[in-house]
């Protein structure tokens, strides 16, 4: 798998920079994805309008291949003379990320079988001799993908508490941050 990333920074003044970036990124699946066992624990889901008991089997699966990303981001930095310790920042991405791992839920199995009648799921359903459901096991695979943009928006201060008071030592540094999610959305290859 190929991985990339180029990124350009503008400076016109010393107070502000403009930044861009552009990239391929990879992440294979951990060892808990491809090989775990069986992670159980009780569970409920709803068939035909009735809460169904039964014990959910999470396991790892040899097959998943790495997720793909493609990543853009542009954003601006502004540090103003005229404010000594002050920084901000604002960011948008736009991310893609392809084979996302992850699993669908035990909910989902029971509905994409017997709702939407996908017969690679219902096989995921396990019944005991007199058609109780005992199991259902859920497996890490690569779903279809996974799309998301947002602006992500910094700011900091710091000064040092002797400029504030005479009595002042040390610095105090105040910093926040804020994420937007414009858009975040997984795709699971079977609902779209």
């Amino acid at each position: 798998v190929k991985t990339w990333k180029a990124g350009l920074t503008y400076a016109p003044i010393e107070d502000i920079h403009f930044r861009a970036s552009a990239s391929r990124d990879i992440r294979a699946a951990n060892m808990s994805e491809l090989y775990d066992a069986g992670t159980a624990r009780s569970n409920s889901v709803n068939i035909a309008g009735v809460s169904t008991p039964f014990v959910q089997n999470l396991q790892g699966n040899p097959n998943a291949q790495p997720e793909v990303a493609d990543g853009y981001g542009v954003g601006m930095v502004v540090s103003p003379r005229w404010i000594p310790g002050l920084q901000a920042s604002i960011d948008y991405y736009d991310i893609k990320v392809d084979g996302v791992i992850s699993f669908v839920t035990a909910q989902q199995v029971a509905d994409y079988c017997y709702i939407q009648k996908v017969a690679s799921y219902c096989s995921q359903l396990v019944f005991n001799g007199a058609g109780v459901l005992q199991t259902i096991n859920l497996y890490y695979d690569n779903l279809n993908s996974m799309t998301a943009k947002g602006l992500d928006i910094e700011a900091s201060y710091r000064t040092s508490l002797a400029d504030l008071a005479s009595w002042g030592a040390g610095d105090l540094v105040l910093r926040a941050m804020f994420t937007h999610y414009i858009e975040n959305v997984t795709d699971d290859g079977v609902t779209a």
